[in-house]
């Protein structure tokens, strides 16, 4: 009787065991976490605020291909690095007596418009998050205040 307790402890323990294995390394990760990669999303007010002042950080953050075009007294033209018309004035900061604007901000995208009232001027930009780091990936400028 002796021996069966004592092989009755050992199977109690390796049961125990494999229960707390399971337990451990068999659970999946909880719904909605993702990993991210990179490190932490950046905070997109501070990269709004530095893409508005620092032109080379600007520059580093225009995905190429940027997709849009500007135009220009009627001239469309694709962008690229070498005719990017800087973005130094936030959203926040037009002038609202001028300009009318629409923003729509999302955990992974911001957009932006803004327009005047006579049309002769519209401007949409689109922000995206991509891993960690915020990226222009469109912008459409229209000018026509020259025709």
């Amino acid at each position: 009787m002796n021996n069966w307790s004592g092989l009755s402890f050992i199977f109690f323990m390796i049961m125990s065991a494999l229960f707390y294995s399971h337990d451990l390394y068999g659970q999946k990760k909880p719904k909605g976490m993702v990993k991210i990669k990179g490190g932490p999303p950046e905070n997109f007010d501070v990269f709004y605020s530095r893409f508005h002042q620092d032109s080379i950080f600007q520059l580093s953050r225009l995905k190429d291909p940027l997709l849009g075009m500007k135009k220009i007294n009627g001239q469309e033209t694709p962008w690229t690095l070498d005719n990017w018309d800087y973005m130094t004035t936030k959203i926040q900061d037009f002038d609202a007596s001028h300009y009318k604007t629409k923003t729509k901000r999302k955990k992974k995208y911001f957009e932006q418009e803004i327009w005047s009232e006579n049309l002769e001027y519209h401007a949409a930009y689109r922000f995206e998050l991509h891993g960690s780091k915020w990226y222009l990936v469109f912008a459409y400028k229209e000018d026509s205040s020259n025709d």
